[in-house]
């Protein structure tokens, strides 16, 4: 997974499909998140996968109105396409995102 901040965000987003996970060190649903994302990443290589640390980015995390973690954006050449803002998702509901 990617490593998201203000310095690589636009760059990383600009082409192709990107889901990005915005969360925290200290968010729980976050933490058991990162296993189905890699797995995720794995099934979809066509799908660049990301993650922003809300606390340290929280200039992107004010931009795209994040106020709940962990949540997930899907962007398509830089472009939202989709955002969910909730607890625990499955390998479904992410793939229900890029469809």
């Amino acid at each position: 997974m990617l490593k998201l901040t203000n310095r690589n965000f636009e760059k990383e987003i600009a082409d192709g499909l990107t889901m990005v996970i915005f969360g925290t060190n200290w968010c729980g649903f976050c933490k058991m998140l990162e296993p189905i994302a890699e797995e995720f990443s794995i099934k979809h290589e066509n799908v660049k996968v990301g993650k922003v640390d809300a606390d340290s980015e929280k200039e992107l995390a004010d931009l795209y109105k994040v106020d709940a973690y962990p949540t997930i954006i899907i962007f398509k050449d830089g472009r939202v396409t989709d955002k969910k803002m909730s607890g625990m998702q499955s390998i479904e509901s992410l793939e229900n995102m890029i469809a």
